[in-house]
């Protein structure tokens, strides 16, 4: 039968016994609460579901167990050794907090939330009728894993102490869609996977010394401020992926770590908003659809691909990361962390920027312009490679101590400012290389510092206009309009 059950209590004292110290078990179980002082708190209900309130295992653990049939919903859990919360259904719990154990938390074909509230709730949130629930594994090395058949809404979840260091997971959740306020681990990764909906998070950091954080969702990942001790971050999702920040370091410049994201599980779908990026070694991004940055900083180097249009203020390789290894992505697993890997050295010795973007008829305005294309503002790299498939390039500064080439075959060149009569716009190239101008438009350059400049063999575009060039070699052709202001050829 059914147990309707006040508080239960049981033990004192500091002695610790090696079982369950309180254990109820019945068809569904209606609990106020209880403590243990010296055992385990144990609640099974074995044909319906568990209700109760706060529980406390001073020094043992807490399993509540309605995996046979029933959901469970609970006030706040406090245990010693861990806490174990199984519904087959919904899962409702206010907290848990474990001290020197695990926390899991499974609900095999319903949700996982925080309780009822009294009045839905008005954020935006995933499950506007219930809270979050906030969990909390405080012991070195102590890991929290979240499962649900259906939704996950969560707090807060913090995970382990000290500096010791896991090879697996700290943090594991996977559900439908999750919906997360923070989330940081210690010792380990973090993992975090919606299965077929959004996830979404505010911040998230991963303090273990080169632990990583893999984010993945069937649907879009929006973030707040991602952070790594000096790990990889990898975003997989087949919708679009939205951040507010990244950087692989907790704090100062970062020495090691890849940030890589891949936005689209076709060639047309998954746009990439994202705040500041910073990363040790690299930064690979891959979408359908538009790119829009404020800033990149890499060690080594910088790639983004993308069908849509790109836009960002400025992108630095330093070249001072490690230059042992490229991303790769199979865009076709887009959704799953599995999608992004690693292969050895890139093609391309050195730190390198590469851009590819196409025009797929967006209009961004920047600094008060309007272009498709690819829209830049600052590079300082090795090497650039820009190309529009389908579109203009804007680009204000490249700054490279390599190569630059720049391909435009159904578009033109130029700097975000219009105006090469009156000094300020055109774009700015700095290359002691080669740069190449590979253009079928209009090719309008403010100021031009190479070693070699040409055109040859190239497309020939429509007119070339440079108001100050100096290079060591000089070679182009323009169809109609070849003007240089001022020309100094070493």
């Amino acid at each position: 039968g059914n147990a309707q059950l006040g508080t239960l209590t049981a033990g004192t004292g500091a002695g610790v016994l090696a079982g369950n110290q309180i254990s109820v078990t019945a068809d569904a179980v209606d609990l106020t609460g209880g403590t243990a002082a010296n055992g385990n708190f144990r609640v099974e209900a074995t044909a319906g579901s568990i209700a109760s309130g706060d529980i406390t295992a001073t020094l043992g653990n807490i399993v509540l167990d309605a995996q046979p049939g029933g959901g469970v919903t609970a006030g706040t859990l406090t245990g010693r050794t861990g806490v174990q919360v199984l519904g087959q259904t919904d899962v409702r719990l206010a907290s848990a907090t474990s001290a020197a154990g695990a926390i899991l938390v499974d609900a095999t074909t319903g949700d996982v939330s925080g309780l009822l509230l009294g009045s839905p709730a008005s954020d935006g949130r995933l499950l506007p009728a219930y809270g979050r629930t906030d969990l909390t594994a405080s012991g070195a090395d102590q890991t929290i894993t979240v499962t649900a058949g259906g939704n996950a809404q969560l707090g807060t979840l913090t995970a382990g102490t000290g500096a010791s260091l896991l090879a697996a997971d700290q943090i594991s959740v996977s559900a439908d869609a999750v919906d997360m306020l923070d989330g940081s681990a210690a010792n380990g990764d973090i993992r975090v996977l919606a299965t077929s909906g959004t996830l979404r998070t505010r911040d998230v950091s991963v303090l273990g010394t080169g632990r990583v954080l893999r984010l993945g969702a069937s649907g879009s990942i929006v973030t707040g401020t991602l952070r790594s001790n000096g790990g990889d971050m990898l975003l997989s999702a087949s919708g679009d992926v939205t951040v507010g920040g990244a950087s692989t370091a907790l704090g100062g410049t970062p020495a090691t770590g890849t940030i890589a994201i891949l936005a689209g599980n076709s060639a047309s779908t998954g746009a990439v908003t994202a705040g500041t990026l910073s990363a040790g070694e690299d930064i690979a991004i891959s979408a359908g659809a538009a790119v829009s940055l404020t800033s990149l900083t890499a060690g080594d180097d910088i790639d983004v691909d993308t069908n849509g249009v790109v836009t960002f203020n400025a992108a630095v390789s330093t070249g001072t990361g490690a230059d042992t290894r490229a991303v790769t992505f199979a865009r076709a697993s887009a959704g799953s962390t599995s999608a992004i890997g690693f292969a050895g050295p890139a093609g391309q010795a050195g730190h390198n920027i590469n851009i590819r973007a196409a025009s797929l008829g967006s209009v961004l305005p920047i600094t008060g312009d309007v272009d498709d294309g690819l829209v830049l503002g600052t590079l300082d790299t090795n090497t650039a490679f820009l190309t529009a498939d389908a579109g203009d390039i804007r680009a204000d500064l490249v700054d490279a101590s390599g190569n630059v080439a720049i391909t435009a075959l159904a578009g033109s060149l130029s700097g975000r400012i219009p105006g090469f009569d009156d000094g300020t716009g055109g774009a700015t190239i700095s290359a002691p290389g080669t740069v190449r101008l590979d253009v079928t438009g209009s090719a309008t350059l403010g100021s031009v510092n190479a070693g070699t400049l040409t055109n040859e063999s190239l497309a020939t575009p429509d007119s070339i206009r440079i108001r100050n060039v100096t290079a060591g070699t000089l070679t182009l052709t323009s169809v109609s309009r070849l003007q240089i202001g001022t020309g100094n050829v070493t």
